[in-house]
């Protein structure tokens, strides 16, 4: 905390000369407070007091005490933490200098009007206590003196409502199949329409992950305005349609299935936690989980993402219009989850193991409570009652949403409706995830497979002059470089393109006169430490680090150098490719909008765009050549990162014909080519696309480079 501003006494009235807080100052109870719902309430007000700092100026202090909330109420929660901490808070004390500290915090001025839980004590805590024994007598002889006489007559009859509470009950095991849900009046009558038809059965994937079917429909997303416990953030209620079906995990992710994948177990030895391989996973932030995806989607060959804030919903409901999926009784919600009531009422303060309660009717366990879980999309009001079609959130924003409530939480949060939001890197015992995977297209819908040209097929789109330039070569840094022959092309875009920016036209003959070695892919990391001993993306955001990914955050400076090193290392001139020679590598003899054709259906076998990147939650730069090559062995050309070239930006100026254009001498920005995973220009990175607005002393997540060798 900063000298100037110390916000537990600015926000929570903490009288400075107690700063930093004891976990019962920061709650404002008194030391010897047992209660655990006083406790809970304590951390709930201070929790939605704290939370309106999160937006301005001082966000990070509201973060940081956010943690500490968490912390403070599972130890208090918890008697052996509790224990522990207990015999820390003497010696912080003692460091504080101070004979007695009185751990009762006045209530502060900026709150709602609550005063400060336990603030009775002294002679007056006394009396009540006296007044309770005295009652507590009076109550117990009267019990037992109408019992009696009637025990009898109610020793047959069924207790009319299950005390959920002093006897949870464990309805289902995790290895179980699901019970089908029971029909009761409590059931919303539509059920029997919600049920998936014609998507098959659920299917196990290769680390034991169980997913099933959630068919393409439509529902009502939010809460009517007749609901009393609904937050204004789930209103408008608003039609929704999801018009492709997919597959949703039955469970929330475990730790067992987490470590398979990710081999860390970030849960460890923290509190709030049971370990085990059904618990789920826990203390994930929203990267861990969107990686948890990418890596599990590398591994099995189809596709992994968080689900959408729409499709979480849509299976929550599963074709009800209630306020749970099993009806609008909340009653019943401790046959179907886990919430205050039936954890950490009962001082089961962690989440359970997953699958132990009644599904809902598409055989989805938890997700009315056990843990929240990430969803796809940044937050944003709804906005309005307009029907939307699959959509994704918006386009930026600074929290991510979760869904599903917790077992930490009241029963108000595990409607189906309820929404949450937190910070994307806040990670807490209460957090998890259940991953959605894509369906399989029909026949229709798929796009028609590329292949890669083997070397017969690729020596036929060859004229004579490039197959006499012989084969590729790797250089020193383990750099792969192609030979890429004289020729001449159209440079440019037609007037007939529609996609076109006025800056591709017109589109001109540009004649190539002198053949060049090109890199096979973007530079690496690995190939930019090598020449020049940094590593300027290292703690950058959006980056994700590792040899093969592509060197970002380098401006066009920084790509020049690295070109003058490699140049001096190797005894041959490297530089960056001109405009018109990185044009006339990508279209390798094309003159269709991307090299592989005009249809852009077939784009994400080639590149890495919004589609197949950001709206499925991978913010980042992937690893080089994963994509299909265009037809002269060159990867990631129509989009990975933005490409620095050599060219001062300029207009085309005129149709005339051009030999070996190298720019203008001078300028304001320098271009660079090939697209990226910016949800902004993706669906546009065809072959002739040009970018200029970024200065050559800018850099970004998404701009790299491909050097030119001279040839040979």
């Amino acid at each position: 905390m900063t000298d100037d501003f110390n916000p537990y006494h600015q926000w929570l009235g903490i009288p400075e000369k107690k700063c930093p807080p004891t976990h019962y100052e920061l709650l404002g109870v008194s030391l010897d407070e047992e209660d655990h719902g006083v406790i809970r309430s304590a951390a709930q007000r201070q929790r939605a007091h704290i939370e309106q700092f999160k937006v301005g100026p001082h966000s990070a202090h509201a973060t940081q005490i956010l943690y500490q909330l968490d912390e403070a109420e599972v130890t208090l929660l918890n008697p052996q933490l509790r224990r522990n901490y207990d015999r820390q808070v003497k010696l912080f004390k003692k460091r504080r200098k101070k004979r007695q500290i009185d751990a009762v915090v006045a209530p502060s001025p900026i709150h709602t009007g609550a005063r400060t839980v336990g603030e009775e004590s002294g002679w007056f805590r006394e009396y009540l206590g006296i007044m309770s024994v005295i009652l507590g007598g009076f109550i117990i002889m009267a019990v037992v003196s109408f019992y009696l006489p009637w025990q009898k007559l109610l020793k047959n009859k069924e207790p009319a409502v299950v005390d959920e509470v002093q006897q949870p009950q464990v309805v289902q095991k995790v290895d179980q199949a699901p019970k089908a849900v029971r029909e009761s009046e409590e059931h919303p009558a539509d059920d029997t329409t919600a049920e998936p038809k014609g998507l098959g059965d659920p299917i196990v994937n290769s680390i034991g992950m169980k997913l099933v079917p959630i068919p393409a429909g439509e529902f009502q997303m939010g809460s009517p305005d007749s609901d009393s416990e609904a937050d204004d953030n789930e209103r408008p209620q608003h039609l929704v349609k999801i018009t492709k079906p997919f597959y949703l995990s039955v469970y929330e992710v475990t730790q067992s299935q987490y470590e398979k994948v990710m081999g860390v177990c970030p849960w460890q030895g923290k509190q709030g936690v049971e370990e085990g391989p059904d618990y789920p996973a826990t203390y994930l932030n929203w990267d861990n989980a969107v990686e948890f995806c990418r890596k599990l989607s590398e591994r099995e060959g189809v596709e992994y993402h968080l689900p959408t804030e729409a499709q979480w919903e849509y299976a929550c409901r599963a074709g009800t219009t209630t306020v749970y999926s099993f009806g609008d009784d909340v009653s019943n919600l401790g046959q179907y989850a886990w919430y205050d009531k039936n954890a950490v009422d009962i001082d089961e303060w962690y989440a359970h193991r997953v699958g132990q309660k009644l599904p809902n009717p598409w055989g989805l366990y938890d997700t009315h409570g056990n843990v929240w879980e990430w969803c796809q999309d940044w937050h944003a009001p709804y906005g309005s009652e307009k029907a939307v079609s699959d959509p994704m959130g918006p386009a930026q924003g600074r929290d991510r949403m979760i869904r599903g409530g917790s077992f930490t939480y009241l029963a108000s949060h595990c409607r189906s409706a309820n929404r949450r939001w937190f910070l994307p890197t806040y990670r807490r015992f209460t957090f998890g995830f259940r991953p959605a995977r894509t369906y399989p297209l029909s026949p229709a819908e798929k796009p028609s497979a590329a292949k890669t040209p083997d070397a017969a097929a690729a020596k036929k789109q060859m004229t004579p002059a490039q197959l006499a330039l012989g084969e590729p070569i790797v250089n020193s840094i383990g750099m792969k470089l192609v030979p890429i022959p004289a020729g001449e092309f159209q440079m440019g875009s037609p007037d007939s393109d529609s996609e076109a920016d006025d800056i591709e036209k017109p589109q001109h003959l540009v004649k190539i006169t002198k053949p060049f070695y090109l890199a096979a892919y973007e530079v690496t990391q690995s190939q930019y430490e090598k020449v020049m001993g940094v590593r300027p993306w290292q703690g950058e955001d959006s980056v994700q680090e590792g040899p093969d990914y592509p060197a970002t955050y380098v401006n066009w400076g920084d790509a020049v150098e690295f070109c003058r090193k490699l140049s001096e290392q190797e005894g041959v001139e490297y530089r960056l490719p001109t405009e018109a020679e990185w044009e006339h590598a990508c279209r390798a003899g094309t003159t269709t909008a991307y090299s592989f054709g005009d249809d852009a259906s077939n784009f994400g076998q080639y590149a890495w765009y919004n589609k197949n990147t950001l709206d499925i939650g991978e913010k980042y730069a992937h690893r080089v050549g994963q994509k299909l090559p265009n037809p002269w062995g060159l990867y990631d050309m129509h989009s990975n990162v933005w490409e620095w070239c050599q060219d001062w930006y300029a207009p085309y100026g005129s149709e005339k014909a051009v030999i070996d254009p190298m720019g203008p001498a001078q300028g304001k920005n320098r271009v660079y080519r090939g697209g990226s995973i910016h949800p902004r220009i993706a669906i546009k990175v065809r072959s002739a696309q040009r970018r200029y607005l970024l200065p050559p002393t800018g850099s970004d997540f998404n701009v790299g480079f491909r050097p030119v060798r001279t040839y040979p």
